[in-house]
């Protein structure tokens, strides 16, 4: 499907980051990204983790990249836009306002550097709506995706007829591996190393191209002659793998073993440090199971997967059930050449005690392109105690008088929450921390030209943001306070605040006037918006969800593994566009693999 926003995107951007802090916010689209709201738990960020690093600087990678790590990555970063075998068709592309880069087309591919396409990788094109990945992959991954790419023209039949020819013709003088120590190397002037990869991180394919079949003056003769051009192309291939570990494209990685560890820590004061339970362990390529082991959790809190097969790439979690919640850890992998990997868990008592929610941003849309208004609100919830909160009568939430049509998304009625007379009941747990809990509902109220607002809210609010499109419309309030005006790329924004809201108090505003003409439909991709030099990145999917969702049919929650594993898919694609805070990524990543699991497990 495709996503048309009735609201100019930048503009969006612009109010929001201006009023309040929204980045972060919101939660992905039903069906794409998001998942049930199931309570799991999100541990500590994993010290196994591959934290990214500052870039070098050097403009070459300083260890040989792996074209199989690579592959794993571009599966689960990539292949979403530029398709599995990166030839530009992946789920999203027909979505995409710009089509992803085809990297099988050689006129593509051959006439690029490593160098370049590293730079893209790091920095993304902004202007293609490509996000980057500075930070979210180290710099060596960056350099494993960049010379899987290179492998995507480079078929086994290629390198092998490239390394007979080189055999045959230049390894004399260049050396076995290109080192420039053949047995003739001495009766020319110094060759350049071709397995440093300083050598040709700034040569692309063609370059090479030229080199083999132009010669070096007397230095190396010219093959315009004597090889064809398929012939030159191979040779040029072999030439690139001298650089980095080749791995033929569509090639299984090499498997290994690996041991896993971990503990299971109470994050309750003075809770019980939890034994006996049944641990998890699930491993994941590209998003399929690929093994499950279960092994007992020791009286110390202590666990262990020994003799683990894995291929590079394969991401781990582990998982187990407390006091009735399941809990879920970080998504942790094998880095580099370890073969030990420590994955923490962290599960809580439950309470029933509410003193302790608060509010901290909660978030009001209208929309009036249809028969009345439509109004979405986001509420992005924290748990300040330390214990989960589960409430068999959920928590209770009141809507406005009117409000009609009520849809949470990635909720089912009856399990995750139930609607009453005046509102809803929330019923799924809430864990500790903040932003631990986000709330995204749509509802419809009668508008003819006067509406007065009035909703109760159940938990102090810090921040209530008022976000109504167009100038038709004005806002009268005593508690909210008007933020301006924008005007950007010819959309215009009101924008209304209101601070500090007490526990049961209630929030009202009017609003009077026409709603006037909607704004143009602007087509865009769903991932993210850079804004600003800072490069500050606004995830936008949540409104988007809320708007589109009124015009088209609403998409059924994953019901399925497959639907499930592709919601993980998608949401971990938005992350890497930095469309959201790590912390809220795991959150809802542990969400979709605890509700993956319970699939497994029925």
């Amino acid at each position: 499907m495709r996503w048309a926003f009735s609201l100019s995107i930048a503009a969006l951007a612009a109010i929001l980051l201006s009023a309040c802090s929204l980045a972060g916010d919101i939660t992905p689209p039903p069906g794409s990204s998001g998942g049930p709201l199931t309570a799991t738990s999100v541990a500590p960020a994993s010290t196994s983790a591959a934290p990214a690093v500052a870039y070098s600087g050097l403009g070459y990678p300083s260890i040989p990249p792996s074209a199989a790590k690579g592959a794993a990555l571009f599966a689960q970063h990539c292949a979403q836009c530029h398709g599995e075998k990166g030839a530009g068709d992946g789920q999203m592309a027909a979505q995409l306002q710009f089509p992803p880069a085809n990297f099988t087309d050689p006129a593509l591919a051959r006439n690029a550097t490593p160098a370049k396409w590293f730079d893209t990788i790091t920095k993304g094109k902004i202007d293609r709506l490509m996000p980057p990945f500075a930070d979210s992959l180290t710099e060596a991954q960056r350099w494993d995706v960049t010379f899987f790419l290179f492998t995507l023209n480079a078929p086994q039949s290629s390198v092998d007829a490239g390394k007979a020819i080189y055999g045959a013709k230049c390894a004399e003088c260049h050396g076995e591996r290109g080192k420039g120590d053949g047995p003739m190397a001495s009766s020319g002037r110094p060759l350049s190393d071709l397995g440093d990869p300083a050598t040709l991180a700034a040569k692309s394919q063609t370059d090479l191209f030229n080199a083999i079949r132009d010669g070096q003056g007397q230095a190396m003769p010219a093959y315009a002659d004597s090889l064809t051009d398929d012939e030159r192309w191979s040779v040029a291939d072999y030439i690139r793998t001298f650089s980095y570990d080749y791995l033929a494209p569509g090639a299984k990685p090499a498997e290994a073993h690996g041991t896993i560890t971990g503990s299971v820590t109470n994050g309750t004061a003075g809770g019980r440090q939890p034994s006996g339970l049944d641990v998890v362990l699930y491993g994941f390529d590209q998003f399929q199971l690929a093994t499950t082991v279960t092994e007992t959790l020791q009286a110390d809190g202590s666990f262990t997967f020994g003799d683990v097969l894995y291929i590079p790439g394969r991401a781990f979690i582990v998982t187990t059930d407390y006091g009735g919640v399941p809990y879920s850890s970080d998504v942790a992998s094998f880095q580099g050449d370890s073969a030990k990997l420590d994955v923490p868990l962290k599960v809580y008592e439950v309470t029933t005690d509410t003193s302790f929610l608060r509010v901290d941003r909660m978030h009001i849309f209208f929309d009036f392109s249809g028969a009345g208004a439509v109004v979405g609100e986001l509420f992005i919830m924290s748990n300040t105690g330390d214990k989960t909160l589960s409430l068999d009568a959920g928590l209770q939430f009141e809507l406005p008088p009117g409000a009609k049509n009520l849809s949470i998304q990635n909720a089912t009625a009856g399990r995750d929450y139930r609607e009453t007379p005046t509102g809803f009941s929330l019923t799924t747990p809430i864990l500790p921390g903040g932003g631990s809990q986000q709330i995204l509902v749509s509802f419809s109220l009668p508008y003819d030209g006067q509406l007065a607002f009035s909703q109760k809210v159940p938990f102090p609010v810090a921040t209530a943001n008022v976000l109504v499109p167009g100038l038709g419309v004005k806002v009268s309030s005593d508690q909210l306070q008007p933020t301006g005006v924008r005007d950007v790329q010819g959309t215009q924004f009101q924008n209304y605040t209101a601070t500090n809201l007490a526990a049961g108090s209630t929030l009202t505003f009017n609003l009077a006037g026409g709603a006037g003409g909607s704004s143009p439909a602007v087509i865009v991709d769903r991932r993210n918006l850079i804004v600003g030099g800072a490069g500050l990145t606004l995830a936008v999917a949540g409104l988007g969800w809320w708007l589109f969702s009124r015009r088209a049919p609403s998409a059924a929650l994953p019901a399925d593994r497959d639907g499930l594993i592709k919601a993980i898919a998608d949401l971990d694609n938005k992350f890497e566009a930095g469309e959201m805070s790590e912390k809220e990524y795991e959150r809802q990543r542990a969400k979709l693999k605890a509700k993956l699991i319970e699939q497994w497990n029925d």
